[in-house]
């Protein structure tokens, strides 16, 4: 799955927060699920809960840098990036 992390997502993201950085609020506008569902990022992985189960991303590289820095207040610019499902 390809996420697109726009200038849009920069500016409504907060830093610091697992819900509403910049790379959740992509993962959500990406899947546009239709059944109640919750984004969580960490410094590692994307966490999706759906329906009664969660499913566990692997960050690439550069999507771990870019929350890195934009937690810490220094300049990002939108990217994109492919995510994978953890099947583990």
């Amino acid at each position: 799955m390809i996420i697109q992390v726009t200038q849009k997502d920069i500016d409504k993201g907060l830093k610091s927060t697992c819900y509403y950085c910049p790379v959740a609020l992509a993962f959500k506008r990406k899947i546009k699920s239709e059944i109640p569902c919750g984004v969580a990022v960490n410094a590692k992985n994307v966490h999706h809960f759906h329906g009664k189960s969660w499913d566990k991303y692997k960050l690439p590289k550069e999507a771990k840098k870019f929350i890195q820095r934009f937690d810490n207040d220094q300049s990002v610019k939108p990217f994109s990036f492919e995510i994978k499902k953890d099947l583990k």
